[in-house]
């Protein structure tokens, strides 16, 4: 089948993406320009609520994933052999950000983004509401973390049998669809959203938002790259078909369970014209497929609320 599939989003910060956002008190800028602290404090602030929102397609795709690899495990009667398993090693783990690097990377873009109006002049009242923050993204962080290394994890098993072929193919099935609760997901709105522009204007800034979302995800993705060419390398998506393999890395060219990754099986929406069966493979080619859409840009399967 080839409808798009949304699944429920699983993740209690993304009930932020469902609300409007609320104009943030306004505060002369010479305030701002009179307290550096202050400044990086915004900066730091408007980073994470950037990390909150961008995470929430994030956590959704690969808890989807580990839903349906899990579900797929268990269709094929393997589910006490996968147990028994062990976890993937090597190149075949998930070697993920830090929150801390992923933190920092927010900040930097942030900062490209010039200098925001701060919310309040105590700087005490930020501190503590940047710290709260910080903690619940990294407890979100982390936890979106282990659910990859569950996907590498299953990855490998599933390798192991030959049958990441038959995996891509029962994902679009109506098997697959049962074993989850499709749900609409809603677009993340802008903070500090004036909710009387008109409903054309906040489309434009939802957009224009969404847009900054995937570049901060995609900006993850290329410093999980770069880190993954260490002696750390990240996970890797290798073919038991010795026809079109692939060397083992995550250099070469694989999108699978990284932060860049489009998750196809989860979405459907292929490139066209990959070549045969399992032309899915290709798709998720780095070399093949360079610049793959991300959720959450504007008109990605994933934020439409359609069904397969």
């Amino acid at each position: 089948m080839k409808n798009i599939f949304t699944p429920a989003i699983g993740i209690t910060l993304v009930a932020l993406m469902a609300t409007p956002a609320i104009s943030a008190t306004v505060v002369p800028s010479q305030a701002a320009d009179a307290n550096p602290t202050l400044n990086q404090l915004t900066t730091e602030m408007d980073a994470l609520n950037s990390m909150n929102d961008t995470m929430g397609h994030m956590v959704t795709e690969v808890e989807t994933r580990t839903k349906l690899m899990k579900a797929f495990i268990q269709a094929k009667g393997l589910t006490d052999e996968y147990r028994s398993a062990g976890p993937a090693k090597g190149t075949q783990a998930f070697h993920g950000l830090s929150f801390q690097q992923a933190y920092k990377s927010a900040v930097d873009q942030q900062k490209l983004r010039g200098a925001a109006t701060p919310p309040t002049t105590d700087v005490s009242e930020l501190q503590t509401e940047v710290s709260a923050t910080q903690s619940m993204v990294q407890n979100q962080w982390n936890r979106m973390n282990a659910m990859h290394a569950d996907v590498a994890n299953m990855t490998a098993f599933i390798q192991s049998k030959t049958l990441m072929d038959s995996y891509h193919k029962w994902a679009s099935s109506d098997a697959a669809a049962k074993a989850m609760r499709p749900s609409k997901v809603e677009p993340a709105s802008p903070r500090g959203n004036d909710s009387k522009i008109s409903p054309e204007q906040r489309e434009d800034n939802i957009r224009n938002y969404q847009a900054q979302q995937a570049a901060l995800r995609k900006h993850w993705d290329n410093y999980h790259f770069t880190y993954a060419t260490s002696k750390a390398v990240a996970p890797i998506f290798g073919t038991t078909d010795s026809a079109n393999y692939v060397a083992p890395d995550y250099y070469n060219n694989q999108w699978w369970n990284g932060y860049g990754d489009p998750y196809y099986d989860v979405w459907g929406g292929y490139p066209t014209n990959w070549g045969g069966a399992n032309g899915w493979r290709h798709a998720y080619r780095r070399g093949m497929n360079p610049r793959p859409a991300i959720a959450p840009a504007h008109g990605h399967a994933g934020t439409r609320p359609h069904r397969r």
